[in-house]
């Protein structure tokens, strides 16, 4: 599998650099996720800065292909460990969806998620369920985005890759806050809770995406932006 991924991941390579549509980000972006996929990350990384660059003199405020770079960027150099660029990119391509299309949008949804795990993985659980709550928020309008106890109901679960992704996340927070000794065992409940309810929407997307007409759906959701 993985060879049959590399041969199509090169000759994506390969046909996009024979493309004559090389003037704008995105053939810059798809090119750097290629070679990122590739294990190619000098090249990838270079790739990046040129779809960068070439965004910021195009109205990079107005510019959704820039947007999706920059989550791109912040996700690549998240694998690396180098956090601190990932946020300063999370956070730019969160503020022009944000911008573009309000905070209600899926674009929005998946920025907030990655903030979450970055903060996760930085190992800032405080930051982590801020942002997690803010995605849920984003999600259901009636979840309190400042009250990090707050879940959706069972009632309005739905099968949704974003919302797991909220949940658990919130999930894992807590748990990692429980770690410092401070109300860890109000923290493991919180924890629990969180990820009960992750189980139940994995339940719904199971049911949902097992039917063969939603199976590419799911992937196609995993694999955005």
């Amino acid at each position: 599998k993985n060879k049959l991924a590399k041969y199509y991941f090169e000759k994506a390579i390969e046909t996009s650099e024979k493309s004559e549509n090389t003037s704008n980000e995105g053939f810059f972006n798809i090119l750097a996720k290629a070679y990122d996929k590739l294990g190619n990350y000098s090249k990838a990384d270079s790739l990046f800065c040129l779809s960068i660059s070439f965004s910021e003199k195009s109205e990079p405020d107005n510019s959704l292909a820039f947007a999706n770079t920059c989550l791109n960027y912040g996700t690549f150099y998240k694998e690396q460990k180098k956090f601190d660029k990932a946020e300063k990119y999370y956070k730019l391509a969160y503020t022009i969806y944000s911008k573009n299309s309000g905070n209600y949008n899926s674009n929005s949804i998946v920025a907030l998620n990655d903030l979450g795990d970055l903060y996760l993985l930085k190992g800032n659980s405080e930051n982590a369920l801020q942002f997690f709550q803010l995605a849920l928020h984003a999600q259901q309008e009636n979840i309190d985005s400042a009250d990090i106890y707050q879940n959706p109901s069972n009632k309005h679960l739905l099968a949704d890759a974003d919302l797991l992704f909220s949940v658990r996340g919130k999930a894992k927070a807590f748990y990692l806050r429980s770690k410092s000794g401070l109300n860890n065992t109000a923290d493991l409940k919180h924890a629990l809770v969180a990820y009960e309810l992750a189980v139940n929407i994995i339940d719904k997307l199971s049911i949902y995406y097992g039917r063969s007409d939603n199976t590419s759906a799911l992937a196609q959701k995993e694999n955005q932006t």
